[in-house]
């Protein structure tokens, strides 16, 4: 499809000439010999690209087609070169094999469940069963023990002089209430010991607290009747005047009574200070009042505004978003330059495909690497190449010298195919075009096929330039121009052939 819109191309631009007016290709007024079509149809750019989208979609079902076909030869292993009958044989034994193992298997399962289940129940049984060992062997032991007890027991019984025995017994009930009342002695002892234990301690408490040494002193220093009842009187009169002097002080000390006497002069400073400091507080609560008043005031007016200006910042919004997104600072995180670039490039590498392929008999196809994958938009620039051979796709590093020279020759023939049909949008068109070097580096049958394009594109109108010292290319390709180096080497000179 590419080569019957390059092979249309001439005639469609033909078509467009005028008498008088320039042409767009060589710039000439003069058209002595324009192209001419051949009655097939121009073929349009977008027929192109509907070619190359069904071209990578059958190349897509073909590579998935290729994968089930190895994954159903491994499955099959040997069978896979047989015969189909066979297969389908070899299939159903296999089939009926799977069968008997699921049921084989299944059973298995079922009988190792049953397995487990009697296991468990063994194993319940067997420490039972040495519970019951243990237990055994405890009684055995307490049987022998008791069977001593009671030999030993009537051992003793035998030997016991029951008269002696039953007037030992009514001695002891005889003293029981003894016993019983004793008991209460000596607790009634004990209790009483134990008051008096406390009385003593309590005593001696006081004495150490009046500074005495002992009961005696005490007593001696007791004071007559009249004077002790004198002494309480006096003691609860202070005590009434105390309570009196102590209310008092409370209420002075609500009322924030100091404790040392203060300095009235220093007071009465400080109250003019406060009074000033009033005066001025005052002032600058009004000044307050009147700067709340104009904020209140400029906010009403920020809420006007705010209310005015929705749609102003919901455009501003988003176009700071739309200037994020083209600066590539917010996800898919690629600038929209180089998105468009990218675009741009599938382009030219779709057109440079199709030369590609020519020149390497169908070998070698060049691609624009996927979008960018976890934010690495430097993959939207990238190339790959995929070999036709090994049907899977080679960075172009690993390419030879002439073959990367190829894929840059092609990658110059798709720039110019595509910005000849205005795809940088700007209505240029690529007239000529040089290619400088590189031929040395092909082999034979690249350089053929390298000319040949060359050719292929010179018939479409344009003119292309080649800067070469190959001997071949200068047979094969008309020159323009020869350089020739001096016998001195101290220059060159320059020809230009008609």
């Amino acid at each position: 499809m590419l080569r019957r819109f390059i092979e249309t191309e001439a005639p469609r631009l033909a078509a467009q000439l005028r008498d008088g007016e320039s042409c767009t290709v060589c710039g000439s007024v003069d058209h002595p010999a324009p192209a001419v079509s051949d009655g097939s149809d121009p073929v349009d750019f977008a027929l192109v690209e509907q070619a190359k989208a069904r071209s990578i979609d059958a190349e897509t079902r073909l590579r998935d087609a290729e994968a089930e076909l190895q994954r159903t030869r491994v499955c099959l292993g040997p069978l896979a070169d047989g015969q189909r009958t066979e297969i389908v044989r070899s299939i159903a034994a296999n089939r009926e094999l799977h069968g008997k193992a699921t049921a084989t298997q299944a059973r298995r399962r079922s009988l190792d469940v049953d397995r487990q289940k009697v296991t468990a129940k063994q194993q319940a049984a067997d420490r039972h069963m040495t519970l019951l060992d243990g237990q055994l062997s405890t009684l055995k032991t307490d049987l022998a023990a008791a069977e001593t007890k009671v030999i030993e027991a009537e051992a003793a019984a035998a030997a016991i002089d029951r008269d002696a025995l039953d007037r030992r017994w009514l001695g002891i009930e005889r003293l029981r209430p003894l016993m019983e009342r004793l008991d209460m002695v000596s607790k009634a002892v004990t209790e009483t010991n134990t008051e008096l234990k406390e009385a003593r301690r309590v005593r001696d408490e006081a004495l150490r607290t009046a500074g005495l040494p002992d009961v005696n002193t005490a007593r001696d220093t007791l004071l007559p009747k009249s004077d002790e009842q004198a002494a309480l009187a006096a003691r609860e009169g202070l005590n009434n005047a105390r309570s009196y002097v102590e209310g008092r002080l409370a209420a002075l000390v609500d009322k924030g009574l100091p404790d040392v006497e203060p300095d009235l002069s220093a007071l009465i400073a400080a109250d003019e200070r406060a009074r000033k400091i009033a005066t001025e507080m005052t002032d600058r609560s009004g000044r307050a009042r009147s700067a709340m008043d104009d904020l209140k005031e400029a906010l009403e007016g920020i809420d006007h505004v705010d209310a005015g200006t929705v749609d102003l910042r919901r455009r501003a919004d988003l176009t700071q978003r739309a200037q994020l997104v083209c600066r590539g600072q917010v996800a898919p995180k690629v600038s929209l330059r180089r998105w468009v670039l990218g675009r741009e490039l599938e382009r030219v590498v779709d057109a440079a495909s199709q030369h590609r392929s020519k020149m390497t008999g169908g070998r070698y196809t060049l691609r624009r690497v996927a979008d960018s994958v976890g934010g690495n938009s430097a993959k939207l620039l990238d190339l790959e190449v995929h070999d036709a051979h090994t049907g899977r796709p080679r960075k172009p590093n690993s390419l030879s010298g002439g073959e990367q020279f190829q894929a840059s020759l092609t990658l110059a023939l798709g720039l110019a195919d595509v910005v000849s049909r205005g795809g940088a949008g700007n209505g240029r068109k690529i007239e000529a075009l040089f290619v400088d070097e590189g031929f040395g580096s092909l082999d034979p049958r690249a350089l053929d096929d390298a000319i040949e394009t060359l050719h292929s594109l010179q018939e479409t109108g344009r003119m292309v330039g080649a800067i070469t010292h190959v001997e071949a290319m200068k047979e094969r390709l008309h020159a323009g121009i020869v350089v020739t180096r001096l016998p001195d080497g101290r220059g060159s000179t320059l020809t230009v052939l008609p």
